[in-house]
C-alpha cells in the first residue's frame, strides 16, 4: 500500500515539474462524448436552469450579499449548532451518569434478590419439613386415638360381659343396645339357634 503511495506521490511530482496539468490527461484517458450529447451540454452550460433544479443554490446573486456577509451568516449559524452540540453533550452526560448510578444500584439489587431467594429457598425447605412432620404428628395422633378408643371399647366390653355374669344389667341406651348386639353376636357359637 505504501509502495502504491510512493509512485503515486512520485508521478505526481515529475508531473508538476514537467508542467502537465492533470486536464490534459484527463481529456485524453476518457473516452470521446458522442455527437448527440455535445449540444444539450452546451445548452445547460449556457443557461442556468440546471442550476435550480440541483441543491446548489447563488446566494450571493439572491439576496445581494457580500462574501463578508455569508461568512458571518454561517460563522452564526455555525455558533448556533455548536451550543446545541454542547447542550445534547451536557444531556448525553447526565444520561450516562444516571445509567451509571442505575445500573449500581442494579448491581446491589442483585444481590440482595440473591439473598433473598437464598433465604427462601431454606424457608421453603423448612415449612415443607414442618408440614412432613405435622403430617406424621397428625397421623400419630389419629392412630393413637384410634387405639385408645379400641382399648376404651374392649373394657367397656368386659365389664359388660362381667355385669352380665354376676347378674347385673345393663342400662339400655342406644350405644349400649348396639353394643349388647354386638356382645350377643359375638358370644353365641356360630352354629347355634338364635332366640
Amino acid at each position: 500500500m505504501t509502495a502504491i503511495c510512493r509512485m503515486l506521490t512520485l508521478g505526481a511530482v515529475f508531473l508538476a515539474l514537467t508542467g502537465c496539468d492533470g486536464e490534459s490527461l484527463t481529456l485524453e484517458l476518457t473516452p470521446p462524448v458522442p455527437a448527440l450529447a455535445a449540444p444539450s451540454l452546451a445548452r445547460d452550460r449556457g443557461t442556468s436552469e440546471y442550476l435550480d433544479r440541483s441543491a446548489v443554490k447563488g446566494p450571493v446573486e439572491e439576496k445581494g450579499q457580500t462574501g463578508v456577509d455569508i461568512a458571518l451568516e454561517w460563522s452564526n449559524k455555525y455558533a448556533a449548532v455548536s451550543e446545541q452540540m454542547l447542550e445534547i453533550q451536557r444531556e448525553n452526560q447526565k444520561l450516562a451518569d444516571t445509567n451509571r448510578e442505575l445500573n449500581s444500584q442494579v448491581a446491589a439489587l442483585e444481590a440482595g434478590l440473591g439473598v433473598a431467594r437464598t433465604e427462601l429457598g431454606d424457608a421453603n425447605e423448612m415449612l415443607r419439613q414442618m408440614s412432613m412432620d405435622l403430617e406424621k404428628w397428625k397421623g400419630n395422633v389419629l392412630g393413637f386415638r384410634k387405639e385408645m378408643r379400641g382399648a376404651e371399647q374392649a373394657q367397656l366390653d368386659a365389664l359388660i360381659k362381667i355385669l352380665h355374669l354376676l347378674g347385673g344389667e345393663v342400662p339400655k341406651t342406644a350405644s349400649s343396645q348396639a353394643d349388647q348386639a354386638q356382645l350377643s353376636s359375638s358370644e353365641e357359637p356360630t352354629g347355634a339357634p338364635t332366640q
